[in-house]
């Protein structure tokens, strides 16, 4: 039988795993918000399957407009993608979501997120790419929309 030593220091004696293997061995189902996809775009545009059977995606279609009702809705997931400012990430709600580990957004910038409260809680925030080809463009020139992103965006 292989025993790996394991009196050396951390990390070298644990096996090596993605990021997302770790955040999948947490739950039953790895868990993906759509927050503010209005119009089913986010859903429709990316290739979710190819995330696995073990990844669940929900497109929240109507507003979250309250913190009460945001953290209900949420509380139970891994990743919220915001589409533009349609949903309201303030330190209230980052606080009371205990499985969020990452928050990609569309556009720019998100004036609707707690940048500090989501670093002071150790989520990854990400600004999702582009349409076009030019790494150089940015977003804004891509998205065709006046700076926000377009659903193409949101492939995690």
């Amino acid at each position: 039988m292989f025993r790996q030593d394991c009196s050396s220091a951390w990390p070298s004696c644990m096996p090596k795993r993605s990021i997302i293997e770790v955040m999948r061995s947490a739950a039953a189902k790895f868990r993906i918000a759509l927050a503010g996809d209005y119009e089913d775009l986010a859903l429709r545009a990316a290739p979710w399957q190819s995330l696995g059977e073990d990844v669940e995606v929900v497109s929240f279609n109507q507003p979250l407009t309250t913190p009460p009702e945001t953290i209900r809705a949420l509380r139970d997931f891994d990743v919220v993608v915001l589409m533009r400012e349609r949903t309201p990430m303030p330190r209230e709600v980052l606080e009371r979501l205990p499985r969020l580990k990452l928050i990609v957004f569309s556009g720019l910038m998100n004036a609707s997120l707690d940048h500090v409260a989501a670093a002071e809680r150790n989520i990854v925030v990400a600004q999702a790419l582009g349409m076009g080809g030019g790494d150089d463009e940015g977003p804004a020139a891509n998205s065709g929309g006046g700076g926000a992103g377009g659903p193409a965006e949101l492939a995690v």
